[in-house]
């Protein structure tokens, strides 16, 4: 509670002009000005996306986003490959996860790259590995062609920008982790 000097319509006199400075817009004024000279509020992240960047004026800013749908609408897979492709530019990324383990997140993109890389290479859509049968490690991979292989190559070369902290890392440990790889894109996931 603000205690002081202060009439019905707040503090007054020095102490008024000093509270209207800290929290009035107008105090922030020159600093809005001389942000936007600069570009501060300009910069922004592709999502990997051409259209959705178009769409949201270059790509993601530093802004809060919420992606919601039904169950099962691709939400966690858009927003897997989104993060792979941020990675990808050579950007990090943190990952919150209440509920899919790491290796499943992992699995995820390894799965969407192996699609990748038999659409690259004229196979059929079957011929590309499941998550199950990535985590089974029993599925016939190791007879795919290479095409296991080879997603785990494109995986690797960004690998080392994904950040996963999971659920149960989310208290100081987790805390430590964020703050010491402090992205500038994040995506957290809950069912």
């Amino acid at each position: 509670m603000h205690q002081g000097n202060v009439n019905a319509r707040g503090p007054a006199g020095r102490e008024r002009e000093d509270y209207l400075q800290q929290y009035s817009v107008a105090g922030y004024w020159e600093k809005f000005l001389s942000d936007i000279a600069s570009g501060t509020y300009a910069e922004h992240v592709s999502t990997g996306f051409e259209k959705l960047d178009h769409a949201l004026n270059g790509g993601l800013y530093n802004r809060f986003y919420v992606i919601g749908g039904a169950c099962s609408m691709g939400k966690r897979m858009f927003l897997t490959q989104m993060a792979d492709q941020i990675a990808a530019m050579g950007r990090d990324v943190l990952v919150f996860s209440l509920t899919e383990p790491k290796f499943d997140i992992m699995s995820r993109s390894i799965s969407r790259l192996t699609m990748l890389e038999a659409l690259k290479n004229g196979r059929l859509r079957e011929d590309a590995l499941g998550v199950t049968d990535i985590m089974d490690g029993i599925g016939g991979w190791q007879e795919d062609g290479g095409l296991f292989e080879r997603a785990m190559d494109a995986y690797s070369q960004f690998a080392n920008n994904i950040y996963v902290i999971l659920k149960d890392q989310t208290g100081p440990v987790g805390e430590r982790v964020a703050l010491k790889h402090y992205p500038k894109f994040a995506y957290f996931e809950e069912d």
